[in-house]
């Protein structure tokens, strides 16, 4: 174990990492990374200049011994890029993109000395680039710093996507196929967390390489599943979505950890699922903290559009800060197709039924503020039996009313996988 409290602890990561100790070398990362509370209190008090100094000191004695010195040299220079970066990010200064940039483009000397750390030490600082991009925002007080900070941003994502790309041709090159899947995973993060859903598919190497599974880690294959699937949610295929994100989910261990990465994936995998036709039981909502899918679950069931939109309304921005607003939208089709089944169950499953009995229950449903015409009535009705949700057709009668009849048992579920819900 080692120990925070050490007399160099940045001393202590170069030579293990130089020795071949990965285990060690993993410790001491993840502790300078994560801040924990010994590491973050000796790199506090220490005298940071100082500490530059005497590794330049180092860079420059391994550069007179030979081959081996040349090897002890660039993990010097890796120590130093950790430590200017940890400097950086603590005292916020403005230089912190570019030695957090300097720092994951060194990450492939990995690839050359220690290939066994090189997924660990790419994910790990992986991780800070949402730390930068908040810090980034939160120093921005001002119009223009609001702009520096944008433009920043992008420049950020530009050279970690060409740096990972870079990643991937070296490792295509040494034939290292169990870490491709890992580096296009840390792409498809980059781009959801840039909002950049239409982007991040094209970074999608299962697609191109469907033999990766055999060779990919499972936690790079629960990783990938879980962005594969929300990318299908935002194509609207919900019914590969489902499969991909309940993966995830059956996949999480009963660990704090693994039921925070479960809430996580539940956000997603709740929507998802209403479009199978499936519904969140309570105790899951409750024992996952997401009771906010509890009316939204209960307006679709009852095909009650009035509360469904409240349901949305009430939660609004957070189904925006989770780029869900568009699908629940979406959701509103699978209530309109329930209220038309009541409909139906109240006129003791008549194959053909007047427009005018819709057009009422579709009025009761909706507020005083947004009542839906005929027209807006018979086009909704049409939809739902374009998606083959309702088995039956609308035609209107020598007496000019509008009717709409169905087969024998107009409402079963069509097969979720069958329906198209991209047109």
């Amino acid at each position: 174990m080692i120990k925070h409290n050490s007399q160099d602890i940045l001393l202590n990561l170069q030579r293990t990492l130089l020795e071949g100790r990965t285990k060690e070398s993993a410790q001491i990362l993840a502790s300078i990374l994560q801040n924990q509370q010994g590491v973050a209190n000796y790199l506090r008090n220490v005298n940071m200049d100082l500490v530059y100094k005497n590794l330049s000191v180092q860079e420059e004695k391994y550069s007179k011994q030979g081959e081996h010195g040349e090897i002890a040299k660039r993990w010097v220079l890796f120590t130093k890029l950790l430590f200017k970066y940890y400097r950086d990010r603590e005292s916020g200064s403005e230089q912190i993109i570019d030695s957090y940039i300097e720092l994951f483009k060194n990450c492939e000397q990995f690839l050359e000395q220690r290939v066994e750390l090189f997924s660990f030490v790419v994910k790990s600082i992986t991780k800070e680039y949402n730390l930068i991009i908040k810090q980034m925002k939160a120093n921005a007080k001002d119009a223009e710093a609001v702009k520096r900070a944008t433009q920043a941003s992008k420049k950020l994502d530009n050279d970690q996507i060409q740096t990972l790309t870079s990643f991937l041709r070296i490792v295509t090159q040494k034939n290292y196929t169990d870490l491709k899947v890992m580096l296009s995973n840390q792409q498809m993060k980059i781009q959801f967390s840039n909002f950049k859903f239409d982007q991040a598919d094209k970074y999608d190497k299962l697609k191109k390489e469907t033999s990766l599974v055999d060779v990919t880690p499972k936690e790079d294959l629960i990783t990938y599943n879980y962005y594969k699937g929300r990318i299908l949610m935002f194509e609207s295929n919900f019914f590969e979505s489902s499969q991909h994100l309940q993966n995830v989910f059956n996949n999480c261990p009963n660990t704090k950890k693994g039921k925070k990465v479960g809430r996580q994936v539940l956000k997603y995998l709740i929507p998802v699922n209403i479009f199978m036709g499936r519904y969140p039981t309570l105790e899951l909502l409750k024992q996952y903290n997401l009771l906010e899918y509890k009316d939204i679950c209960e307006t679709v069931r009852q095909g009650d559009i009035k509360s469904l939109n409240i349901a949305i309304d009430k939660y609004r921005m957070l189904w925006i800060s989770r780029s869900l607003i568009v699908l629940m939208d979406q959701i509103k089709v699978f209530c309109y197709r329930n209220l038309c089944k009541k409909v139906w169950l109240i006129n003791k499953k008549e194959r053909k039924i007047n427009l005018n009995q819709f057009f009422k229950a579709f009025q009761i449903s909706h507020s005083e503020a947004n009542q839906p015409t005929i027209p807006e009535v018979c086009c909704i009705i049409g939809n739902l039996i374009y998606l083959d949700l309702i088995a039956g057709r609308i035609f209107q009668g020598k007496d000019n009313n509008r009717w709409l009849t169905m087969e024998a048992n107009p409402f079963t579920k069509k097969k979720p996988e069958d329906i198209n819900w991209q047109i």
